[in-house]
């Protein structure tokens, strides 16, 4: 069994939390459909935000609660890029540093 580094537990830990306050604000609700939330998902994954940024990517602008079946579409760029919109729209989220900025998110 692979072990844990204790960066990455770090990472885990930070994603335990910031999982707990995207289920405050958005309800336990999917941001797609209103129906129950089943997941809470990274829009842009870790592996886009680099090795020095990569706990960036656990902030409340890069995670929603979404369905199953909304989490298994989420991972293709047009989903990415409606998921980041109704983010802006509904929480005022701005994407313009990286890597949100190449999703082109006004």
């Amino acid at each position: 069994m692979r072990q844990i580094t204790p960066a990455r537990q770090k990472e885990l830990e930070l994603r335990q939390r910031m999982a707990l306050k995207v289920i405050q604000r958005d309800g336990s609700c999917c941001i797609l459909s209103g129906e129950p939330a089943d997941d809470v998902n990274e829009v842009v994954p870790r592996s886009h935000f680099g090795r020095k940024n990569k706990a960036l990517c656990y902030c409340m602008k890069n995670m929603v609660c979404l369905s199953r079946e909304a989490h298994a579409r989420a991972h293709t760029r047009p989903m990415r890029i409606k998921l980041l919109t109704l983010l802006a729209e509904k929480y005022g989220y701005t994407y313009d540093d990286e890597p949100w900025r190449e999703y082109g998110i006004e």
